[in-house]
């Protein structure tokens, strides 16, 4: 009922039924509920009430640190606390399956960037690309926000190493990535 309630936005509905099941005391069940009412609390933008609840599960379910690490490092960079969401995402790669782990890479580059750490970002999202060279998607995606750092820097002649590596790769993005190049061609001397 509760996940039901949670689908149809009746949060507080949901809430409740997930306390339902706590009180149950299967210690399985009542976790996955904890989860469930912090991921809602994030969805209410109650980001405190969420923390508080990602860390008591963390506390007393140490199985489950690989859920909830990589959430509580999201919130830490949605409240703009650069330093605990990289180190909740440090502890992430620790944990974390091996499936989850480029993802967790690209958002640590991302937090440098934001903190405007731009050479350590340079490093982490080239981490992706050579750490996780099978998610293309995801490498894809960190190679042209390496290019663009390297724009924002006026360092072309690395912008344009980044775009034809790009452009040597079957993706969509390789036309942009030749855009990019024949821009700078034309327009940097």
């Amino acid at each position: 009922l509760g996940s039901i309630y949670t689908e149809d936005s009746q949060y507080e509905d949901a809430i409740n039924n997930f306390k339902k099941v706590i009180e149950l005391g299967r210690s399985d069940l009542a976790a996955t509920a904890d989860i469930a009412i912090a991921d809602i609390y994030v969805k209410q933008d109650q980001l405190d009430l969420a923390l508080q609840t990602y860390k008591k599960i963390a506390g007393e379910y140490g199985n489950l640190v690989g859920l909830v690490y990589p959430k509580i490092a999201d919130i830490y960079n949605k409240l703009g606390n650069y330093d605990e969401a990289m180190d909740f995402y440090q502890k992430s790669l620790e944990v974390v399956p091996v499936k989850e782990m480029s993802n967790i890479q690209f958002k640590i580059a991302e937090v440098k960037k934001t903190q405007g750490k731009l050479q350590e970002a340079i490093e982490e999202y080239l981490k992706v690309t050579y750490l996780y060279s099978q998610d293309n998607g995801l490498v894809i995606k960190a190679l042209l926000r390496v290019a663009a750092i390297y724009e924002d820097k006026e360092n072309f002649k690395e912008a344009l190493n980044i775009y034809k590596r790009i452009t040597s790769m079957a993706v969509d993005e390789a036309k942009y990535a030749q855009e990019r190049i024949d821009w700078i061609k034309i327009h940097i001397k």
